[in-house]
């Protein structure tokens, strides 16, 4: 999202080096899409890996596909998927780059979507690609007038691990799951913090934050 908001040149000021949002491969089968997604990248394993090891910052959703199915249950609950995902975790520990917890306040209320069986989520993920409903102004995919907040929190500097992460893989290696785990509360701790800091701006000073 910070793509629609910043061009790739003020994007490389602000965080130093070349900026790549990682995305769903399939965006880059759409000719029109496949311009409009620079400066993107795929958002596979392999891709976001060499990003890193080539020296750049690399923004990622990591509530992903899922996150959208994520049915709200209390209108003032704000709900992220966030608490098994730790993918961008051990990218963070194995290339030792900070990650930067960003919130965007509104973006859950840019568009409805229709909830759907089951089946539409087990479907987009096996297609890696979104299946659902979604309408905004007039029923049509405009997205309503909202006013978006993005709120940025401090960067958050990995553990060091003396012997590295290899191919990546650490479910095997109790000391680095527990620095992977331990690194990811710390995580979400900081965007719970950054969601309470500034809901009151906002206007959402009604609203939770729900970390599921």
């Amino acid at each position: 999202m910070l793509c629609k908001f910043f061009s790739e040149s003020s994007l490389c000021w602000l965080f130093g080096h070349e900026y790549l949002g990682a995305v769903l491969n399939y965006l880059f089968l759409l000719p029109c899409l496949n311009h409009m997604a620079m400066p993107f990248s795929d958002a596979s394993k392999s891709v976001v890996d060499k990003a890193l090891k080539d020296g750049n910052r690399v923004g990622v959703s990591p509530g992903g596909i899922a996150e959208m199915f994520v049915p709200a249950r209390h209108p003032n609950d704000e709900y992220i998927l966030l608490a098994k995902r730790k993918g961008f975790i051990k990218m963070s520990i194995k290339h030792n780059v900070p990650v930067v917890p960003v919130y965007v306040f509104g973006g859950t209320k840019m568009f409805h979507r229709l909830e759907l069986p089951f089946i539409f989520e087990y479907l987009s993920k096996l297609l890696k690609i979104s299946i659902c409903i979604f309408f905004g102004r007039l029923g049509l995919p405009i997205p309503f007038r909202q006013k978006l907040l993005y709120v940025m929190g401090r960067p958050l500097f990995p553990p060091s691990l003396e012997d590295g992460l290899g191919d990546g893989n650490v479910e095997e290696n109790e000391s680095c799951q527990r620095k992977v785990d331990h690194f990811h509360n710390v995580f979400c701790d900081q965007i719970a913090k950054l969601f309470d800091r500034h809901k009151e701006h906002y206007g959402w000073g009604h609203k939770n934050l729900c970390i599921i």
